[in-house]
């Protein structure tokens, strides 16, 4: 057909719309006798009146609606294609650079020493491997919804693993910052394989390997119960090398190793000044209980509040302590606020002398934070005293303290 036969048929098709009577797409499409499909792709609607028409085959031709004339369902369905257009074309740009990722890192593995110091045969099969294990699987789901699929990374350390060049830390390194770049999901067959394989090349060291790895509660469990390679206190130092532990993994690793120590409350403690995490006020207080429910001397309050850890957790453990109704461990409580803080008013007064029930203990705490606390504090110390002072010797003592801290006031 030549150039002019198409140019009149495209005009006398022009001519049959501009005169057909019916504002029905479907129905111009059909006069002008070309598929919907076409005729209407990113077309204009401005102006153009769509109410009562079924719009469905408009809505994947990105077509111009906004000054068309549309009732709200139709409104509504036209946005929902943009946004699921969106949606597709967002992951088709993910897809695209994490392929751009792999590709960068093939370059730079074939630029490194342990790649271009082997022979020439050994090279070609290390980086045939790596592409066919790495780049093509992304490749070939490039039309999926996946961004990347889900047993890519365990596919990868099974048949990565079984070279030697899986014992080089620097390789592993570029290729765990990989995975962590793309998001990989971390399953328990990726686990199984860093089991039997990368840890056999690694050994104890693999802890700081894994930390370039996202956070995960199922691969910071994996190590931080590796007891019998490291210790879960070391496990987390190594892992917080390069990011924080996932808070899950740290309550596991306290109910399945560390409670089974002998004065296990101090390894926790220890393990909680050491292992870098977040948490919630809920995760606090269940990190909080082993360590505050433990046998323990209240001589070693203070030192169980002053440990080093999550500002959460260490919120967690005042409250328990001073709900736990212990009087002796409370009595320290308030002394190490006092001595401190200067700040044993921060406290509720009334919530920690309602802990206490011997006399002496409570004189004892009161006398020695008395002479810092305001006329109202005194007095809900005087009530709480009065509370307890049942023997005359005790009443005695009692009017002692108020001549010398509240009468003179």
């Amino acid at each position: 057909m030549s150039q002019s036969q198409s140019l009149t048929e495209a005009l006398e098709a022009v001519e049959r719309v501009l005169d057909a009577k019916t504002g029905d797409l479907r129905e111009l499409a059909k006069i002008a006798d070309v598929a919907p499909e076409v005729l209407f792709l990113r077309a204009d609607l401005s102006g153009v009146d769509l109410r009562g028409q079924d719009i469905s085959f408009l809505l994947p031709l990105e077509v111009s609606y906004l000054g068309a004339k549309l009732n709200d369902h139709q409104l509504r369905a036209f946005r929902q294609a943009d946004r699921e257009r969106r949606a597709v074309r967002l992951r088709e740009d993910q897809k695209l650079a994490n392929i751009q990722l792999v590709e960068n890192f093939l370059y730079v593995i074939n630029q490194s020493e342990n790649i271009r110091s082997g022979k020439m045969a050994t090279e070609n099969s290390i980086l045939l491997t790596m592409r066919e294990t790495l780049l093509f699987p992304l490749l070939e789901d490039l039309r999926r919804n996946e961004r990347v699929p889900k047993n890519y990374m365990a596919d990868a350390l099974f048949v990565l693993g079984r070279n030697r060049i899986a014992q080089s830390t620097n390789f592993t390194s570029k290729l765990f910052s990989l995975f962590n770049d793309l998001d990989c999901e971390i399953t328990p067959e990726a686990i199984k394989a860093l089991d039997e394989s990368w840890l056999g090349w690694h050994g104890a060291q693999l802890g700081e390997l894994i930390g370039l790895l996202r956070r995960d509660r199922l691969l910071d469990s994996y190590w931080l119960l590796k007891d019998e390679v490291v210790s879960p206190i070391e496990a987390a130092r190594q892992i917080n090398i390069n990011r924080s532990v996932d808070v899950g993994s740290v309550e596991l690793a306290i109910e399945k190793r560390l409670l089974s120590l002998p004065e296990y409350w101090r390894f926790i403690l220890e393990f909680l000044s050491v292992a870098e995490f977040e948490c919630n006020s809920h995760q606090a207080e269940r990190l909080a209980a082993p360590v505050v429910n433990a046998k323990w001397a209240a001589t070693e309050t203070a030192n169980i509040l002053e440990t080093k850890t999550h500002p959460r957790v260490k919120t967690a453990l005042f409250r328990q302590i001073l709900s736990q109704g212990k009087e002796k461990r409370i009595v320290e409580l308030v002394k190490w606020l006092d001595g401190n803080r200067g700040a044993a008013g921060a406290l509720s007064l009334d919530n920690a002398f309602l802990q206490i029930k011997e006399f002496d203990l409570g004189l004892d705490l009161a006398t020695r934070i008395a002479a810092r606390l305001s006329d109202n504090q005194l007095a809900i110390l005087d009530s709480n005293l009065s509370r307890m002072a049942y023997r005359e010797g005790d009443r005695a003592r009692l009017n002692a303290f108020r001549r010398r801290f509240i009468h003179n006031n």
